[in-house]
C-alpha cells in the first residue's frame, strides 16, 4: 500500500505533504494543478525508475513511504547529481551522465539497488488518460499504406516497455489487452483445474485398487474427493462468474463476447469490440480489478467517456469487488469525488468542473 508523499518544488513552485487512504484517494483541482503529475511521481518511485522521474517531473526532493519500504530522491541545485536513500540505508550518488548511460547498459553497482527496489515495490496497474483507442473506422486492408497490426504493435510495444516487473501500464486499442487479460486468467485456472482432476483422479482410482476400507467408506471417500474437487473448481472461475454477473447488471447487453469467451447470456451477447467507448472504459476498469489483488491502481480521469449515471457507480462498483486494491484517481468529476469528501485530496480550491 502507498502510504505517504512528500514532494518539495514540485514544478519549482509547490511543496506537498499528502497521506493516503488504503482503499480511495481522489485527487481534484483545476487543469495544471498537478493532478496527473502526482500519480506519475508516485508510480515512478515505487517501481524505481528513476530515469524517467528525472526527466519527466520537476522537483527538488521527493519521498515515498509505502507498507514495504521509503525511498527518498534528491536533486542539487543545478541537477547534476542526484541522491537516492533506500529504506534508511547509506545515501548513494547518480549523475547525469550515469542516467543517460542507464539507456544503453545499467553499470553493474547500481543493478543490485534497482533490483531490490523492483523487488519491494507494491504490484500496479496504471491507466493514462491515453489508455484506449476506439478502434473502428475501417482502413482498406488492401491499400498499402494501411497495415492494420501496425498500429496495434506500437501500442502493444509501447505498453510493455513502460510496464517492468509487476508494474502494468495499460495502453490498448479497442478491446485487444482485455481479451489478452481474460484469455490468459481462463488459460491459468483451467490449467490448475487440470492438474486438480488428474491429482484426484489418481487419487480415488489407487483407493479402488488398494481398497482397505469396505466398499461404503470408499465410496463416501470418492463423494467427499468430488464434491472438494467442484468447490475447488468454483472458487478458481469465481471471478469469472463475479465478471459475468457484473456485465449483466451494468450493461445494457445480455451477454458481451470476447474472443472465444462470453459473459452473461450467450445466446444474446455483442462483441466487445462493437461496444461503445465508454462500455469499453468500464469493461477494461472491472476487468482488470477483478484480476488484481492487493495492488494499487491509478486511473487518469477515470470520467473520460462514461455517462454521468456510471461515473456514479464506478467507484463503488471497483470497492465492492473486494480484492483490497488500493486506488488513486485523478478526476474532474463532481458525480465521482462529491460522495467521497473524506477520500479526496484537493491540490487547489477551483477543480476546474
Amino acid at each position: 500500500m502507498i502510504e505517504r508523499l512528500i514532494v518539495k518544488k514540485l514544478n519549482n513552485k509547490t511543496n506537498l505533504d499528502l497521506s493516503f487512504e488504503p482503499d480511495l484517494n481522489l485527487l481534484t483541482g483545476k487543469n495544471g494543478s498537478s493532478k496527473t503529475t502526482i500519480l506519475k511521481l508516485i508510480w515512478f518511485l515505487n517501481s524505481g525508475r528513476i530515469v524517467s522521474l528525472i526527466r519527466e517531473i520537476v522537483f527538488e526532493y521527493a519521498e515515498l513511504t509505502t507498507s514495504e519500504f521509503r525511498i527518498s530522491i534528491k536533486q542539487d541545485s543545478n541537477s547534476e547529481k542526484i541522491s537516492v536513500n533506500f529504506n534508511n540505508d547509506p545515501t548513494w550518488s547518480l549523475s547525469q551522465q550515469d542516467l543517460r548511460n542507464f539507456e544503453f547498459r545499467m553499470h553493474p553497482r547500481y543493478q543490485k539497488r534497482f533490483h531490490e527496489i523492483q523487488n519491494k515495490s507494491i504490484p500496479t496497474v496504471f491507466f493514462p488518460t491515453f489508455r484506449r483507442i476506439e478502434g473502428g473506422f475501417s482502413m482498406d486492408r488492401h491499400d498499402p499504406r494501411f497495415h492494420s497490426d501496425s498500429l496495434k504493435d506500437a501500442m502493444n510495444e509501447f505498453s510493455e516497455r513502460l510496464s517492468s516487473f509487476n508494474q502494468k501500464f495499460v495502453a490498448s486499442i479497442s478491446t485487444d489487452d482485455i481479451v489478452s487479460l481474460l484469455t490468459k486468467e481462463y488459460a491459468e485456472i483451467n490449467s490448475k483445474i487440470n492438474k486438480m482432476q488428474k491429482e484426484k483422479s489418481d487419487s480415488i482410482i489407487a483407493k479402488i485398487k488398494n481398497r482397505t476400507k469396505d466398499e461404503t467408506s470408499i465410496l463416501n471417500d470418492i463423494q467427499n474427493d468430488i464434491e472438494g474437487m467442484e468447490n475447488e473448481r468454483n472458487s478458481l472461475f469465481k471471478p469469472f462468474t463475479i465478471l459475468s454477473d457484473l456485465i449483466t447488471t451494468i450493461f445494457q447487453h445480455k451477454g458481451i463476447h470476447l474472443s472465444n469467451l462470453t459473459f452473461g447470456d450467450v445466446s444474446d451477447s455483442v462483441a466487445s469490440e462493437k461496444l461503445s467507448a465508454g462500455e469499453k472504459q468500464m469493461l477494461s476498469f472491472i476487468c482488470y480489478n477483478i484480476f488484481t489483488k492487493n495492488s494499487t491502481i491509478f486511473i487518469d480521469e477515470p470520467e473520460l467517456s462514461l455517462h454521468p449515471d456510471w461515473q456514479r457507480t464506478l467507484v463503488p462498483t471497483l470497492l465492492n469487488q473486494g480484492n483490497s486494491n488500493q486506488f488513486f484517481m485523478a478526476t474532474h468529476s463532481p458525480f465521482i469525488y462529491s460522495k467521497y469528501s473524506d477520500k479526496e485530496i484537493i491540490l487547489s480550491n477551483d477543480k476546474g468542473q
